[in-house]
């Protein structure tokens, strides 16, 4: 078996997994160490470890043609057992994502007693979920649905003609994740009381997990995931989250923002700060309004609303 490690700066992890992917692998996971994030990915034959390292080279020639600053090592080739996928598995441990909610794989220990526990089924292609976007992301999801429940909960004092009009204005609580990966902010946003959430990702086997992993925690009724495009995508959402690169981000401007519903919050991460200001930027110039940010380390969160601020 062939390991590939490529050290990338975190800007174009998702661009270069996505490029990998198109170059025939057939599983990518991201890891961090003191020296960085890096993109790991197995071989089982010479010829696929040639192919996947030229599409690394190739993706690095352009890559510094748009992103001169953002680095992308050269590959590094080992040869390791072929039990490599027991070893990376028994590295997985559970991670608190939310303050209510833990994220334990299948083959972890039993959750103790009282633990809220989301489990997922991992898979080298979309690693554990512990990232700092995903925690960000997982706890915005977790408040913008708060807030939204305690708000049609004051529509209480109404009468009954009002209220049902009040709740037929402000639609269905619904979540709409755009890269969702192995689903897990579906599942947060499911456990947190969203009427229904949609899923979408160009890669076929992530979604396949996804949906596997809705079934662990008996939320598939919940939970609805797709290959289609963003553009594809009729519904609106109360909640809009989108954790993916900051170029793509700025070019799904328009299309994120269309699907967001009256009074509903679009949720960005994904990006380090440096990154920010472009993004924000990208969405102010199309009638978004700043509503409050978040930060891990490096990575930002943004809230924004629809409307001009």
């Amino acid at each position: 078996m062939i390991e590939l490690r490529v050290n990338v700066d975190p800007s174009l992890t998702d661009a270069l997994g996505s490029c990998l992917f198109e170059a025939g692998a057939e599983g990518v996971a991201e890891q961090e160490d003191d020296e960085g994030s890096w993109l790991v990915l197995y071989c089982t034959e010479p010829e696929q470890a040639t192919r996947l390292t030229a599409a690394v080279d190739d993706f690095r020639a352009r890559a510094r043609l748009v992103f001169p600053d953002a680095e992308v090592g050269p590959v590094q080739r080992s040869e390791v057992a072929r039990d490599w996928e027991t070893t990376w598995l028994s590295a997985l441990q559970p991670a608190r994502i939310t303050d209510e909610l833990v994220l334990r794989p299948t083959h972890a220990a039993p959750a103790p007693e009282g633990e809220r526990t989301l489990w997922f089924e991992p898979a080298p292609c979309f690693g554990s979920g512990d990232h700092a976007t995903t925690r960000l992301a997982a706890r915005a999801v977790e408040r913008a649905i708060a807030e939204l429940v305690t708000t049609r909960r004051s529509t209480s004092e109404l009468t009954t003609t009002e209220h049902a009009t009040a709740e037929a204005a402000a639609g269905p609580l619904d979540v709409l994740d755009v890269g969702t990966g192995s689903g897990v902010l579906c599942l947060v946003a499911a456990c947190a009381g969203a009427t229904r959430t949609y899923g979408i990702d160009i890669d076929a086997t992530a979604i396949d997990a996804a949906a596997r992993n809705a079934a662990l925690n008996g939320l598939s009724a919940h939970c609805s995931f797709t290959t289609a495009p963003l553009a594809a995508v009729d519904e609106r959402a109360a909640v809009v989250v989108a954790n993916i690169d900051a170029p793509t981000l700025r070019e799904l401007a328009e299309p994120l923002l269309a699907h967001v519903a009256p009074a509903g919050v679009l949720l960005l991460t994904g990006l380090l700060d440096e990154q920010e200001q472009e993004v924000l930027d990208c969405f102010r110039a199309r009638g978004a309004r700043l509503d409050g940010r978040d930060q891990e380390g490096d990575w930002v969160l943004l809230r924004l609303r629809p409307g001009p601020g």
